[in-house]
């Protein structure tokens, strides 16, 4: 490529479509790429020499095959979005190479496999979305290591377990949904110590017991006009 100096390319909110072609790679001073909402096509390009990337964005496009780590500049990346998809396969365990990673958004695609538990080396994510794939297995207890964790949506998977205890350790966590999937057992007392808690979506699984335990304590949470409707009464079923 020619444009060896260019620093950033948005070509989102277009019609394009094709591959991306393969000569993405010679862009080395490329620091923010967005090409969201096209018609692209084909399976994702090497960009592992792009080690100036920060943003990767290629969301709403028909981008299908694996996500293969070893062709992403995981190194540098601090937000990655590759959102409504075709992707398969799993999670790369190279995730645990995504060291100043804040944003991870890999939803509504058909990503099968577990959540790795690599992904508690990524100790700056401050966004996990992995909704509405289908990835299977328990909530790694690893990932409530993530102390930055703001948003983590793993809904409309096939999640099977309990929601752990340890969720309680998740000091930041203003958005937290973990709906429609086999998630069973007691809905965890430690959700009640989650001060900045805004948003919470727990139907559509299969938990028991009762909510008083944790509901009580609502009233301490953020501003209630931000989470009134997900959070309800005491009798109210999530």
């Amino acid at each position: 490529s020619q444009l060896w100096s260019l620093v950033y390319l948005n070509l989102s909110n277009n019609t394009l479509h094709g591959n991306l072609q393969p000569e993405m790679k010679g862009l080395t001073n490329l620091e923010e790429m967005r090409i969201d909402d096209n018609n692209l096509s084909g399976v994702l390009p090497n960009l592992v020499d792009l080690e100036k990337m920060k943003l990767l964005s290629l969301h709403n496009n028909l981008f299908e095959g694996k996500i293969r780590g070893d062709e992403m500049p995981l190194k540098s990346l601090v937000r990655l979005d590759l959102s409504d998809n075709y992707l398969t396969g799993s999670i790369p365990s190279q995730v645990e190479n995504a060291v100043h990673m804040q944003e991870l958004t890999l939803s509504s695609n058909e990503i099968t496999g577990t959540i790795p538990k690599d992904i508690s080396k990524m100790t700056k994510l401050e966004k996990l979305r992995l909704d509405g794939n289908k990835i299977k297995g328990q909530i790694n207890k690893d990932m409530m290591k993530l102390e930055q964790l703001s948003i983590l949506m793993l809904q409309n998977n096939a999640l099977t377990g309990t929601i752990t205890g340890n969720v309680g350790d998740l000091a930041n966590l203003v958005s937290l949904s973990l709906s429609h999937n086999n998630l069973g057992g007691p809905i965890p007392s430690m959700l009640g110590n989650l001060s900045k808690l805004s948003l919470l979506h727990l139907h559509g699984n299969k938990l028991t017991g009762t909510t008083e335990s944790w509901m009580n304590d609502c009233s301490k949470w953020s501003d209630s006009r931000s989470f009134i409707a997900d959070c309800g009464e005491p009798s109210t079923v999530l």
